[in-house]
């Protein structure tokens, strides 16, 4: 009698444990990364995918040892073109994911040019390379005349105007393979979609970006990488986020422009559009008409779709007038070009001073060696060119711990400055001092659109640098601007938390392309 008891007691037991509800191990799954290390030989492909996530990503990659083969909101595909170690970075909203990429030698590896030091000029002269100019996409707006009305309006009566509210559903781009659609704007007043209907009329899968985006005429970095299936439409949009979202709430938004950038896999369609206005400056209405091609591009592998354009006015801003260009030379060496290497927390810098009178432009490379003489690394700096007037000083960094080399050895590849004029005083930079960093407001106070590469440089009290770093936004290194005449742009960099310093300076270097 008593087993039986037992056994009844036990059954009751498991029973009880039975019925209990069961939770899942990871009921919330975290947002990651396919992978977070890989490693691959030279030549190789791979794919790392965002997971768990309905957020978009914005890729970067480290250096050059890679090379991006096409990317998407939630992928990117690389290949491995020089072995050694770097990362991949994937920025969802304010967080950051990274992958480590390991790369060995395959058996028949990419060829990769070794830097060697820089031999000292010769009698032989240099041979500016032929540059083909690349034809930019016009639009013959179609003008639809407003009529002209006389309002009657009663001596005793004041008028009511209503504000032109920005229309949604509005084709705003339109060729042979895409059209695109303005569908409005969703979300909240500090992290808000500029929304699009896309439709895909070409026979490839194609890929949308933006370029020189402004919002209000401050220049913004949105997330947006919109995919559409051949013959398919879609809904997409632009994200505005972070500091671009909190200087332009969305209830604020008065003016959009931007360039879309279209292309697709296989790169043999690839071109920009020009301008567009997706709400107006002066109404808030959008002004669509002008960017509606009357005829469809043909689109070539090596070239952009022509087609013709009616100019729109153009407005003179009351700015200062433009610096004097310098005259490019006709032969570029290194004679006029003085160089002064520093050794910070993270970074070695080369300060370049040209002392010449003329501009020089060319692209700055440096190697890196151990105690027992061997090459650590070979790399181009932060700033891959650099265009310097007379007079004028410009920084290159290169981001490499000063632990893993004993020397370094600079060079230069000079170019001829074909079509490139350079300006040493054309913008206006205004700080602004935070406890972490240093707001920093540029402006461009020439009347043409110029190209800059900015730096901030901290020193000592003997006027040594102590640290260098490219200014920053919320997100990713932004350390060229693209400015049009009288534009602003807002950014900022970090001061050193480590490192005692006197006090810092922002030096430029600044170029237009005729």
């Amino acid at each position: 009698m008593k087993n039986k008891k037992l056994v009844s007691l036990i059954m009751a037991v498991i029973l009880i444990f039975t019925l209990l509800p069961v939770t899942p191990a990871n009921a919330k799954t975290k947002t990651k990364l396919s992978a977070k290390s890989i490693t691959m030989k030279v030549g190789e492909t791979k794919t790392i995918k965002l997971l768990n996530s309905k957020k978009r990503a914005k890729w970067s990659i480290e250096d050059e040892k890679i090379e991006v083969i096409s990317e998407t909101k939630k992928q990117i595909k690389f290949k491995a073109v020089d072995y050694g170690t770097t990362k991949i970075y994937a920025m969802v909203g304010k967080k950051e994911y990274k992958c480590k990429i390991t790369i060995k030698k395959g058996q028949n590896p990419i060829p990769v040019p070794t830097l060697q030091p820089a031999p000292k000029p010769t009698a032989i002269p240099t041979i500016a390379p032929t540059i083909t100019p690349e034809i930019e996409p016009t639009i013959v707006p179609t003008v639809i005349p407003e009529p002209t009305t006389s309002p009657t309006i009663k001596p005793t009566i004041a008028p009511t105007i209503t504000p032109t509210l920005a229309p949604k559903n509005k084709l705003i781009y339109k060729d042979e393979n895409v059209s695109i659609t303005y569908t409005g704007i969703s979300g909240e007043e500090n992290d808000y979609d500029i929304n699009f209907l896309i439709e895909n009329t070409s026979n490839k899968t194609l890929e949308i970006q933006v370029r020189e985006t402004s919002i209000n005429s401050f220049m913004v970095d949105p997330i947006c990488s919109m995919e559409v299936a051949s013959n398919k439409k879609a809904e997409d949009s632009m994200e505005i986020l972070s500091k671009d979202a909190e200087r332009t709430p969305m209830s604020e938004v008065k003016n959009i422009e931007t360039k879309f950038h279209i292309f697709n896999s296989d790169y043999n369609i690839r071109y920009d559009t020009e301008n567009i206005i997706i709400i107006g400056n002066s109404s808030g209405s959008i002004d669509n008409i002008g960017n509606q091609p009357t005829s469809t591009p043909i689109i070539e592998p090596t070239a952009r779709p022509t087609i013709a354009i009616t100019p729109k006015p153009t407005v003179t801003p009351n700015i200062k007038p433009v610096t004097t260009p310098v005259v490019k030379p006709t032969v570029i060496s290194k004679e006029n070009l003085s160089e002064r290497t520093y050794i910070t927390k993270d970074k070695f810098v080369v300060e370049y001073t040209n002392n010449g009178k003329t501009a020089t432009y060319f692209t700055p490379s440096a190697t890196f060696f151990d105690v027992n003489g061997n090459k650590v690394a070979a790399m181009m700096p932060e700033d891959k060119s650099l265009i310097i007037a007379p007079s004028q000083t410009a920084y290159s960094l290169y981001e490499i711990s000063s632990e893993e080399y004993v020397s370094a050895q600079t060079s230069e590849k000079f170019e001829d400055l074909d079509g490139i004029v350079a300006y040493k005083d054309c913008l206006e930079i205004e700080t602004i001092d935070r406890k972490e960093k240093v707001d920093c407001i540029v402006k461009n106070t020439s009347n043409i659109t110029v190209s800059a590469g900015i730096v901030a440089v901290f020193k000592d009290n003997m006027g040594n640098i102590v640290y260098a770093t490219t200014v920053d936004n919320e997100e990713d290194s932004m350390s060229s601007f693209y400015l049009q005449s009288g534009e602003n742009s807002i950014t900022w960099f970090s001061k050193p938390y480590d490192i005692s310093y006197e006090n810092y300076s922002i030096v430029y270097y600044a170029y237009s392309c005729n």
